[in-house]
């Protein structure tokens, strides 16, 4: 498991009027050069404590594969926006920063949402 502070979806989320990082997510920062935090499954419920999560899927049969095998662990099961039904799933294909997919991810955000 990944977390994602900045680039493509994250912009779109972190803004002042939008959703807030946790303060626990604020204070870690990423491996130089990636937007990206590595989780272990240990570190899951500590991490992952947001009252509504954000997860980008994958689009090929190894990553697809292995994040199914994660929606159906226990350490899954127990988090708290799992448990509340406040999981949104984006396909990784909005997680790009180009201006394009940004202003389509405007207009299909609201949609994911709404599911």
């Amino acid at each position: 498991m990944y977390l994602m502070k900045t680039g493509g979806v994250p912009e779109l989320l972190y803004q002042p009027q939008g959703y807030q990082m946790s303060e626990k997510v604020k204070g870690i920062e990423p491996a130089a050069g990636s937007p990206f935090i590595e989780i272990s499954p240990e570190l899951m419920h500590e991490m992952l404590v947001g009252d509504h999560m954000f997860v980008l899927y994958p689009e090929n049969d190894e990553a697809e594969s292995s994040f199914k095998e994660l929606l159906e662990t226990p350490l899954w099961k127990k988090l708290p926006a799992v448990q509340n039904g406040k999981v949104t799933f984006i396909e990784s294909k909005w997680n790009y920063e180009d201006m394009l997919t940004s202003d389509m991810l405007l207009d299909e955000f609201p949609k994911m949402i709404a599911e």
